[in-house]
């Protein structure tokens, strides 16, 4: 398997600077051998992978149903983001976002509802209280790596748009580490693999790793300026 992205260009060189480990030796680059009020639900963490998994086959079934165009991968991907973001989160946003338009009736119903409650709300928590517990929504190891490599591209595309519909309208104001990062994920919504072995999931993991480590130093940042009183329009 090769993860096949868009790199960055400079000064006629193709730049990977932010990427690490053996996820970057498996980037095969143009021959380039690199790398609404909702209520509180009590909800109690479990492993990372599991939860992500078993969440995300509940999430995509209630989008499926719903014939959205929106999945489960990119909803969370957005999610993510406009908690990261500086904006006060308004879950109406992020619902508006999959629905791609004002008629929320159906997202607000029944298993949807129940599905995006529960991934909302672990979502909150988790950034609150303990942001290393944070989780990437994908399909779990029994998916083949072409289907999970595609729902982390999705899930990159989702938190890109939620930081812009959360009030990030110019990541040059981010810290030198956050645009680096979002340079990165940028090229990561055009990750392309296929199936692939051993060494190969390993390398995925390291990038779903760094990116689940690069959301959370976007978060502290935006909140170390909110802290300190830097208006959120700063980002804008």
């Amino acid at each position: 398997m090769r993860f096949t992205i868009e790199p960055e260009v400079r000064d006629g060189q193709h730049d990977f600077r932010g990427l690490r480990g053996s996820a970057a030796r498996f980037c095969d680059i143009r021959g380039h051998e690199i790398i609404g009020g909702h209520e509180p639900i009590d909800i109690t963490l479990r492993g990372l992978a599991g939860m992500s998994a078993e969440l995300h086959d509940r999430v995509a079934r209630a989008l499926g149903a719903l014939g959205c165009d929106v999945g489960a991968a990119e909803c969370h991907g957005a999610l993510c983001g406009l908690l990261c973001a500086p904006r006060a989160f308004a879950p109406r946003t992020w619902l508006e976002h999959l629905a791609g338009a004002d008629d929320l009736g159906p997202f607000e119903e029944g298993d949807t509802r129940a599905a995006l409650d529960e991934l909302l709300h672990a979502s909150v928590r988790v950034l609150a209280e303990d942001a290393f517990g944070l989780f990437l929504l994908l399909p779990g190891d029994e998916a083949d790596l072409g289907t999970r490599s595609a729902a982390f591209a999705a899930w990159c595309r989702g938190f890109l748009a939620g930081l812009g519909l959360g009030g990030i309208g110019d990541f040059t104001l981010l810290g030198e580490d956050a645009r680096g990062f979002v340079k990165d994920l940028e090229r990561f919504c055009r990750i392309d693999a296929a199936d692939g072995d051993e060494a190969d999931e390993q390398a995925f993991a390291e990038l779903t790793e760094y990116t689940r480590m690069g959301v959370m130093i976007i978060h502290e940042e935006v909140q170390a300026a909110a802290a300190a009183g830097a208006p959120s329009s700063s980002l804008h």
